[in-house]
C-alpha cells in the first residue's frame, strides 16, 4: 500500500530552525499509541519513533493516513501539534462520492463513484472507468482508490469510513449539486433525492 508523506522543517516558537530535534508521532486515538513510521512510500524501510530531524531541521516520514499527535523536542524546548491530518486525499481531485452499488464489468464509472467489489470498497479516480477490475493491492491506484472495509455485510465500508479514508475532516451532504465549489475542508456527498 502506498503511504502518505508528511514533511516539515522543525522550528521553535521564534522561527529558529532546530537541527537534530527529536520527533515523536502518535495516533490521535484512545491511548495515543506510537505510530508505525517509514522512510519510504512503499512502507518497506521502518523509521524509528521517535526519530531525529536532519542537520537542517528537516523531517520527513511516511505513514498510513489518519490524525496524528506530533511532538518535537530539542533541549528544553518542546511543542506538541495535535490532530495533524496526514493522508493521500490531497493527491486526488474527487469532489463527489456517488454510491454506485456493486462493481460491474459493464458499468461505466465516473470520478467519485463509490462501489464494492470482493468485500472491499473503492472510489473511481477517473471518468470513463469501463471494465477496469478493482485492484487487489492499494499500490495499483490508476483507476480505483481503496476505501477501508466496513463491518461485515453486503454494503462493505460505511460512508463515514470512505470519507475518513479520503482524509475529509468534515462533510456537507446535499441532494443536488452545490451552488459553488466544495471548500478545502469539505466534500459534497451526492445522495438519492
Amino acid at each position: 500500500m502506498a503511504l502518505a508523506r508528511h514533511q516539515f522543517t522543525v522550528t521553535d516558537a521564534a522561527g529558529n530552525v532546530l537541527p537534530g530535534a527529536s520527533i515523536e508521532v502518535r495516533r490521535e486515538q484512545a491511548g495515543a499509541p506510537l505510530a508505525s513510521l517509514y522512510s519510504d512510500r512503499a512502507g518497506t524501510v521502518a523509521l524509528g519513533n521517535p526519530f531525529l530531524a536532519d542537520s537542517e531541521g528537516f523531517a520527513a516520514l511516511h505513514v498510513i493516513g489518519g490524525a496524528y499527535r506530533i511532538t518535537v523536542t530539542k533541549g528544553s524546548y518542546s511543542r506538541t501539534l495535535r490532530y495533524v491530518a496526514i493522508g493521500r486525499a490531497s493527491e486526488t481531485d474527487i469532489q463527489f462520492v456517488n454510491p454506485a452499488g456493486a462493481w460491474s464489468s459493464v458499468g461505466n464509472y465516473s470520478i467519485g463513484d463509490y462501489i464494492t467489489y470482493s468485500g472491499r470498497a473503492f472510489v473511481s479516480r477517473v471518468n470513463g472507468n469501463l471494465n477496469h477490475t478493482p485492484p487487489a493491492s492499494a499500490t495499483d491506484n490508476t483507476y480505483w482508490m481503496f476505501a477501508p472495509s466496513g463491518p461485515a455485510g453486503a454494503d462493505g465500508a460505511t460512508v463515514a469510513q470512505v470519507l475518513a479514508a479520503l482524509g475529509v475532516p468534515s462533510i456537507t451532504v446535499s441532494t443536488s449539486d452545490p451552488s459553488g465549489p466544495a471548500s478545502e475542508n469539505a466534500i459534497w456527498l451526492k445522495v438519492p433525492a
